[in-house]
Parts: C-alpha cells; sequence; structure tokens
C-alpha cells in the first residue's frame, strides 16, 4: 500500500493510514515513533513505527483500525480474508 499520512495527532500520537487500493484503508495508532513517511509504498513486512504509551493510551499498545470506502470494519475478521494471507 502507499502511505497517505504519517503524523502526530495530539490526542492519539503517532498516526500512519496506509491506501491499500478499492478505497481500503489500514490505520495505525499510539506509535511513538514513525518510520514511514507520506507517499513511501509499503510491503508486507515493512516496519511502520514503533508501538508506544502516547497522549491519551494508559499503557504501550497499537490501536488498528480498517475501513473500506471510509467506513470502518471489524479488522479481525479482514485479517483471516486471503488477500491479507498472501
Amino acid at each position: 500500500g502507499k502511505v497517505m499520512v504519517a503524523g502526530e495527532l495530539p490526542d492519539i500520537g503517532g498516526l500512519v493510514i496506509i491506501e491499500h487500493g478499492l478505497g481500503l484503508k489500514s490505520w495505525y495508532l499510539h506509535l511513538a515513533e514513525i518510520n514511514v513517511e507520506v507517499g513511501d509504498m509499503i510491503n508486507k513486512g515493512t516496519i511502520i513505527g514503533n508501538v508506544g504509551k502516547t497522549n491519551s493510551a494508559h499503557k504501550n499498545h497499537l490501536h488498528m483500525n480498517l475501513s473500506v470506502n471510509n467506513t470502518f470494519i471489524n479488522p479481525e475478521t479482514a485479517l483471516n480474508y486471503p488477500l491479507f494471507n498472501k
């Protein structure tokens, strides 16, 4: 996919959004460090950043969302779909 957003937000810390095509985007929040820039092409296994305890987070963790055409979907369901398991 292609990095669409890579930066800091006041309430969540580091944020990376990757566009995978066909309206699918993955969102990664609470990153303590971001290792990518807007426009970078990301492949499976690329390290996009480091998880942290940022802003409103109470402990180190990664918050991941998936959206399709601006509608959020359950990441667990999507990750079990063959598209992600190639």
